[in-house]
């Protein structure tokens, strides 16, 4: 095959890369998206639409990945009038699910990245003014800001008259990144790290159990943040004086604290890994993985704790360009899969209704690579508040079950701190909802026949 483009990985490729070759799967990396758009859109203009976004995009168009004698490269190949197929579900009893079922067994494909593809996408007809559009791609090429700006182009290039691409090329993020690595920038980044975690801390993890058997290739667990608690967090971050984000770290930090009896808590804080404009304008893969190192003791309250992670979110942002795995190999941590990390909280504050030429998108993602421990997602609405949290857990370590009660017992705890914000966390209440029913219903038995459950959980 005839390339374009040979370019050497970046050092955040290089880390999915290394990553990757101890998936035996060979598919924990595939990310993917689904876009429901109903309305009046033809799909051959969406069709259309993937083919010029992947003409746009350098991205789109690596075929895969190869090692050479001066290191790993990415090749990209010319771009190609191809159509992604297009599958006709509409006379099937149930559209939806056969889609779903698609789609589901697509991402479990092992994928081979010295061989690709590394990208593909399908349009499903579901029905009169009814598509979806699914797409996958490996993780070594996207992160969640290239996916966010390849769905913004890609419903742009459906409307009448789309603009001209903003996109730049993949050199640009190899060049700034090299262009650090040889600053004073770079050197002063590597001592804040190895100063920081020069002891070399154990991951904090929370307990779980591994699934019996068979390990599903991912776990994953929606949670929609209810009014109330949107208005908690709101009247609580206005009340202190900081974001509804600070709060969440914090909350997230101490229900840790809770679980593990740790109180050196470590969090991960995913950032975008990108500084400048025109890197802000690369869909590639750069995003990278802050270390937040907290003090947590039982009798610190969530309004004591805000102020010591806005301090240190404020130091590890200031330092976020030094890559982790740097730092992992410069503390001799280089076999350590997940290095210094157990649970990570990620924002994503992206856009997930898009306008299709008229038609209605709505996103939802199905996969975006593997959590060392547990993830916490958070959406975010158009008013700026938190919309959803989506908790992804490493199924080496947990099961459904377990995934489950974490995720209720930590939306819940969020809540409860945030409506009480001057409790030690060590007195908040750490069980989820139906717990509480459960054991108020087992302490009194003689009275569990008439028991009010959905009166025991408002309470």
């Amino acid at each position: 095959m005839e390339y374009e483009l040979r370019l050497p990985l970046s050092p955040a490729q290089q880390g999915v890369w290394f990553a990757h070759q101890l998936d035996a799967s060979g598919q924990r990396y595939n990310c993917g998206e689904l876009i429901d758009i109903r309305g009046d859109l033809d799909p051959e203009v969406l069709r259309q639409a993937w083919v010029r976004l992947r003409a746009e995009t350098e991205v789109l168009r690596v075929s895969s990945i190869g090692e050479e004698s001066e290191g790993l490269k990415q090749y990209v190949v010319a771009a190609s009038p191809e159509l992604p197929p297009l599958i006709d579900l509409s006379g099937s009893p149930d559209p939806q699910e056969a889609a779903r079922e698609w789609t589901e067994a697509d991402l479990a494909k092992s994928v081979d990245l010295e061989k690709g593809p590394l990208s593909h996408a399908v349009v499903f007809l579901l029905g009169p003014a009814r598509l979806f559009f699914y797409y996958r791609i490996h993780h070594i090429l996207v992160d969640a800001y290239a996916v966010h700006l390849l769905r913004s182009r890609l419903a742009e290039l459906c409307g009448a008259e789309p603009g001209p691409t903003g996109f730049e090329p993949l050199r640009t993020l190899l060049d700034e990144d090299a262009a650090y690595r040889s600053s004073p920038r770079f050197e002063a980044d590597r001592r804040y790290w190895t100063e920081r975690f020069a002891d070399r801390p154990e991951p904090v993890l929370l307990p779980g159990v591994p699934p019996a058997g068979d390990r599903p290739p991912r776990l994953r667990r929606d949670h929609a943040v209810p009014a109330a608690g949107r208005a908690a967090l709101a009247e609580a971050a206005q009340r202190l004086g900081t974001t509804w984000q600070t709060l969440l770290v914090a909350a997230t930090a101490a229900y840790v604290r809770r679980l593990t009896g740790l109180t050196d808590v470590i969090l991960g804080l995913p950032v975008s890994g990108r500084r400048s404009p025109r890197s802000r304008q690369v869909p590639a893969m750069a995003t990278g993985t802050v270390a937040l190192r907290l003090a947590v003791p039982l009798e610190a309250s969530l309004a004591d704790l805000v102020p010591v992670v806005a301090e240190e979110v404020g130091a590890a942002l200031r330092h976020e360009r030094y890559r982790h795995e740097d730092l992992c190999r410069e503390l001799g941590l280089g076999g350590r899969e997940g290095g210094l990390f157990g649970p990570l909280v990620n924002f994503m504050p992206y856009e997930r209704d898009l306008d299709f030429g008229g038609a209605a998108g709505r996103v939802t993602n199905l996969a975006s690579g593997p959590a060392p421990d547990l993830s916490v997602a958070v959406s975010g609405r158009a008013d700026g508040s938190p919309g959803a949290l989506v908790f992804d857990a490493n199924p080496e370590l947990h099961d459904a079950h377990g995934l489950a009660l974490h995720a209720a017992r930590l939306a819940a705890f969020v809540q409860r701190a945030a409506a009480s914000p001057g409790t030690p966390v060590g007195d908040l209440d750490l069980l989820a909802p139906y717990e509480r029913a459960t054991l108020l219903v087992r302490r009194a038995p003689a009275a569990a026949d008439g028991v009010d459950v959905p009166g025991l959980v408002a309470a």
